[in-house]
């Protein structure tokens, strides 16, 4: 009879859960970007203090231009790097790009890689850091992993530790003359944590 009437008590005396950061119902999203974009792409990752960072690729179509962008949100959900119109930007190019992979980096940053794609078949894989400010720590524009030479790289997954960055990739070699890869090759790169 106790149970019965507990769960009864439970059932109709719960208070609302919300799961979201802005409690106000008439808001119900929260803003990473406002930037007027087309064909986004979204990675994210924890920032280790409740919040998450956010990675995207998207199309500029006011600026007609491809851009690799990020944005730290809070644990309260405020927007902590420029704000929601003005996200940091690591890479600009009128050629497609799409974020690859994004780890944290132990630091309150994150590691991101992105493919440049320049033609259907050619593509050149760069690596970023930024750090708990939002600040990016390696070369503007990022570092080149491997240029373009006839290659397609399909991946650009990367691991962390203290010490510094492992990325590893696959290229799908091209013979010339021929339109399709003709065989495959893997590869790994460390970087310490200054690139």
């Amino acid at each position: 009879k106790y149970i019965f009437i507990g769960a009864v008590a439970i059932i109709f005396f719960q208070l609302p859960v919300l799961a979201q950061w802005n409690a106000n119902p008439s808001v119900v999203n929260n803003p990473v970007s406002t930037a007027v974009t087309d064909d986004v792409v979204i990675s994210s990752v924890t920032d280790g203090a409740g919040g998450a960072i956010i990675a995207w690729s998207a199309f500029d179509m006011m600026n007609v231009i491809f851009n690799i962008s990020v944005q730290r949100k809070t644990a309260n959900g405020a927007i902590s790097w420029n704000n929601a119109a003005t996200p940091v930007i690591l890479f600009s190019n009128a050629d497609y790009s799409s974020v690859a992979d994004i780890i944290p980096d132990g630091y309150g940053g994150v590691y991101i890689t992105w493919i440049n794609y320049l033609t259907e078949y050619t593509s050149d894989l760069y690596l970023q850091r930024t750090s708990p400010a939002g600040n990016l720590l390696f070369t503007p524009g990022g570092i080149k992993i491997n240029a373009s030479n006839g290659h397609f790289y399909s991946e650009g997954h990367i691991s962390a530790d203290a010490g510094g960055v492992i990325i590893s990739w696959s290229d799908q070699v091209l013979l010339p003359g021929n339109p399709v890869p003709s065989y495959a090759q893997v590869f790994a790169q460390r970087f310490n944590t200054v690139g």
